[in-house]
């Protein structure tokens, strides 16, 4: 059996790209946590964003009202551990912040015994399942 290339899918009428056009922006993401109570420790109560729907087995995040920036939920399992380096699926994700804003969650991440290290740009900490989040710093 030989490997063959399989291209992303295409909108109608569109050729489709082996990667992503520069700029792309995502509007929400959804991650795999072991215990929801924990997820909105750490992104509610450290990183900041509010709360939108927590069904118990899901929880919807954002900042300034929208309807959700960031999900996450137990499909993997209550208790369920970080993912092997080497496993397929998301390791780690971005937002950009203003530099007050930054320093703001720089210093509850910190209070809150959470590590972080510094990057060009910008620092980057882990959340308890140990994805990354990179903090870009834009001035």
């Amino acid at each position: 059996m030989s490997a063959q290339k399989v291209s992303p899918p295409a909108l109608a009428g569109e050729q489709p790209a082996p990667w992503a056009a520069e700029g792309l922006r995502v509007g929400h993401l959804h991650l795999h946590v072991g215990d929801i109570e924990a997820g909105l420790r750490f992104y509610r109560d450290t990183v900041g964003f509010e709360v939108q729907a927590n069904l118990g087995s899901a929880a919807f995040v954002s900042a300034g009202g929208y309807h959700h920036h960031l999900g996450f939920n137990v499909s993997n399992g209550v208790g369920a551990q970080a993912p092997s380096p080497h496993s397929v699926g998301l390791h780690a994700w971005s937002v950009w912040l203003d530099e007050d804003e930054a320093a703001r969650l720089r210093a509850r991440l910190e209070a809150a015994g959470h590590a972080v290290r510094d990057v060009p740009g910008g620092f980057v900490m882990r959340d308890p399942w140990q994805t990354a989040l990179l903090v870009a710093v834009s001035s």
